[in-house]
């Protein structure tokens, strides 16, 4: 059971119940309107519209259900002063809230409706079990488990409408949501979630029923405690506390982010000049890049001419400091117009390589991969971690496609390079605790997910960080190797032969506690990181489609001993 089951559980059971009780209280119905209002509002704190809407419809449905069901056929419509001025203010609070909640699509409509419908059918089922009159009480049960039954398939033929209104025909709709995929997903998941839901709301139900507090009693002596009273008393209290103070909790969190950082931004800032560049261009420049391998030689080098005072000006702007624009929200369209500049870029840069690699220009094509890795690293300084701009390796396998063409002293001086790349980049901590502020900032949902992901212990960098990191440290550690076999005729038998003369220090696995790692088989070698799930494999490589198990690995050398 994953901790988001248990929050979707208990937030549900914890407004079920609250309907609960505002249906079949004694209470001034301004009273109990005014304290469901009140747990309610408390989510606009965050602000959590959908959450209101949700809830907000069950408390009602619940409502309607109890009142329905009592069958009240002498009530009478009353109009007080009182009361008009009572529903005055329910009405101005109502349309307050529905004014400034946000412009949600059908879709979005149809599940909160959905869903709040299923939480309002669940609750008034598990009061029927409970205090249903006319039937024993295991008929009670077995009539419940199949009405939910039948609204266990609710979520699914929600999907189904969804499907449907699409564009698909019901036929495939139904195969779909049928299929053993969707029930594997649903018990996964679904059952979970409902399962615990129903168990709360009846556990809270047999002790209020048992704990005699609500006995509509109008006059008489007071009720005398026994054990039972005094055991389902406590063991209601207890109940209750265990569901609303991790709510409150979570509550709290999300209506207080971490405040957004205060950030010295140098001067100049190379970054200008990079979106300068990438200001240059147009969005063509990707279709170019895309073909570019495939490009007659002349008609690529004249797109490369092209672009060489883009290239001119990217190199000025890696000479001094960068940070990027502020990733933190409201970001806007400045943000997004920003990154596909540099997205611009980025394709201007893989042009020149791919052209320098196609005419076997290897030392300008060494240096145009390390521009590469370099404006990555630039680029994205002062970003969290979910950018697109890291992560691809392109420039990691251009350089493994030269590694046989370079020299020893070659391998030596691009290995000091790249450890200097690799020292200057932001620490992935840093990152990841800028991508937390951005997270918190991004929207309630975002929001919890970060919190559900920090609470668990399954926060971790982004899977393409990661990689271009290790491909990284990896490659430095193979130059560092090339090198020694190149001076020696020999395979290194660690890489700690390779230090100092080749390298200054073994490069750290990013997803170990130690350094990289390597081996040596029948006179190859494997240079490898821990892979995703961070243990040692032998040098076995990640294979699809279970892309957890296995290592990060480079083989080599290219070419027989």
């Amino acid at each position: 059971m994953e901790i988001t089951h248990v929050i979707d559980a208990i937030s549900a059971a914890f407004f079920a119940l609250l309907g609960i009780w505002s249906a079949v209280g004694q209470r001034h119905w301004f009273l109990r309107t005014t304290v469901v209002a009140a747990f309610l509002l408390v989510c606009l704190l965050v602000p959590a519209y959908e959450v209101v809407i949700e809830y907000g419809l069950a408390i009602i449905l619940i409502t309607i259900g109890v009142w329905i069901a009592r069958g009240e056929k002498t009530w009478r419509l009353r109009f007080s002063m009182r009361t008009l001025l009572l529903l005055m203010v329910v009405a101005a609070v109502v349309s307050a809230v529905l004014s400034s909640a946000p412009d949600f699509h059908y879709k979005r409509w149809l599940w909160l409706v959905g869903i709040g419908t299923l939480v309002a059918s669940i609750a008034l089922i598990c009061l029927w079990i409970v205090f249903g009159k006319n039937l024993r009480w295991w008929r009670r049960v077995l009539v419940g488990l199949l009405g939910f039954a039948l609204l266990a398939a609710f979520p699914s033929t929600l999907s189904a409408l969804e499907w449907v209104a699409a564009g698909a025909s019901w036929q495939a709709a139904f195969s779909q949501l049928f299929s053993w995929y969707e029930i594997q997903l649903w018990f996964e998941n679904g059952f979970t979630v409902f399962g615990l839901g129903v168990s709360i709301i009846i556990a809270v139900l047999l002790l209020a029923r048992d704990s005699r507090w609500f006995d509509s009693r109008p006059s008489g002596p007071p009720i005398r405690a026994n054990w039972k009273t005094i055991a389902s008393r406590s063991g209601l209290v207890t109940l209750m506390l265990a569901i609303f103070l991790p709510l409150f909790y979570i509550g709290y969190r999300l209506a207080t982010p971490t405040p957004i950082p205060v950030v010295e931004v140098p001067e100049p800032n190379g970054h200008d000049d990079l979106l300068a560049a990438g200001n240059m261009l147009t969005d063509s420049i990707f279709a170019t890049a895309q073909a570019a391998g495939t490009l007659a030689i002349p008609k690529l080098e004249a797109e490369r001419n092209n672009l060489a005072k883009v290239i001119e000006r990217v190199d000025l702007g890696l000479k001094k400091k960068c940070l990027s624009l502020s990733p933190f929200p409201p970001r806007g369209d400045d943000y997004a117009l920003a990154q596909r500049a540099l997205y611009r870029v980025r394709s201007a840069i893989v042009i020149d390589i791919i052209y320098l690699e196609r005419t076997g220009q290897t030392a300008a094509h060494t240096q145009a991969c390390l521009r590469l890795i370099r404006f990555e690293e630039e680029a994205d300084r002062g970003q969290g971690l979910q950018t697109a701009l890291i992560g691809n390796g392109r420039e990691v396998g251009q350089f493994q496609k030269i590694l046989e063409k370079l020299s020893p002293a070659e391998c030596r001086e691009l290995a000091q390079e790249l450890m200097s790349i690799d020292s200057s980049r932001e620490p992935i901590p840093v990152r990841m605790a800028r991508q937390r502020i951005i997270d918190q900032h991004r929207g309630w949902m975002r929001h919890m997910r970060r919190l559900l992901k920090d609470w668990s212990g399954e926060d971790a960098p982004h899977h393409a960080e990661i990689y271009m990191l290790a491909s990284l440290r990896i490659l430095i550690a193979e130059l560092g190797a090339h090198a020694y076999l190149g001076d020696t005729g020999e395979l290194p038998a660690a890489l700690d032969d390779l230090v100092p003369k080749y390298l200054p220090r073994v490069p750290d696995d990013p997803l170990g506690d130690g350094p990289i790692n390597y081996l040596v088989e029948n006179g190859r070698y494997k240079i490898y990181s821990f892979g995703w799930d961070r243990d040692d494999d032998l040098g076995e490589p990640v294979q699809p489609p279970d892309e957890e198990d296995g290592d990060i690995v480079f083989s080599g050398p290219a070419k027989p001993l």
